[in-house]
């Protein structure tokens, strides 16, 4: 089956939150199962340990059904992503990355901070699993949850990238944050919100 390239910016961006939405649900579904298994163990203390209470097993299958589906969809995205790369096609956040010497963990931060520049029905559907009450803009607590950093290496990798004003997201203007223009603590960061600048969004969608 032939590979077909992107067409346009919104053809990217519409894909990109397709996988992005299967992961979102995939580190939903790893959260509840993790509960569940907890209730397993408390469970297991007391009626014997093959007790498997149902909501452990229907996570489970829930993680493997998203990881699948999260898979194949970078999947299918990095392939289209090549072709149309070899075809001349310039991606807007491909252009932006490479102007800026982005890596993989700001480049989707761009990308989930766009999410909220189309609507919020659509930021409901897209981040709700990781945060109920998002409408506007994603934190730094959010791309750690997205980044999968469990490390504490990891975790201050990505603090690092919205630690001051003087970062490359913040400093070449990608991104705003309110979070400099206040006193705050190290603590306060992990909350801190993130949004992209209108220049920022205009460049991803090509003016779509």
């Amino acid at each position: 089956m032939s590979i077909t390239p992107f067409a346009t910016n919104a053809d990217y961006i519409q894909t990109e939150l397709a996988w992005l939405t299967a992961r979102t649900c995939r580190l939903h579904a790893q959260h509840e199962l993790r509960e569940a298994e907890q209730e397993v163990d408390v469970r297991g203390t007391r009626l014997g340990r093959r007790h498997r209470p149902v909501a452990a097993e229907e996570a489970r299958r829930q993680v493997e059904v998203h990881r699948a589906e999260e898979k194949l969809l970078r999947s299918e995205i990095d392939a289209r992503l090549k072709v149309t790369r070899q075809a001349g096609v310039v991606v807007g956040l491909d252009s932006l990355c490479a102007e800026h010497g982005l890596n993989d963990n700001e480049r989707l931060a761009l990308l989930t901070a766009t999410v909220p520049c189309l609507g919020e029905g659509l930021t409901q559907r897209v981040l709700g699993k990781l945060d109920s009450y998002i409408v506007s803009s994603p934190s730094v607590e959010m791309l750690i949850l997205l980044t999968e950093a469990e490390s504490v290496g990891d975790r201050l990798a990505v603090r690092a990238m919205f630690a001051s004003s003087e970062v490359r997201l913040v400093r070449c203007g990608l991104v705003a944050m309110d979070f400099f223009n206040k006193e705050a603590s190290p603590a306060d960061l992990p909350g801190a919100q993130f949004s992209l600048t209108a220049s920022t969004f205009n460049k991803i969608v090509g003016g779509e």
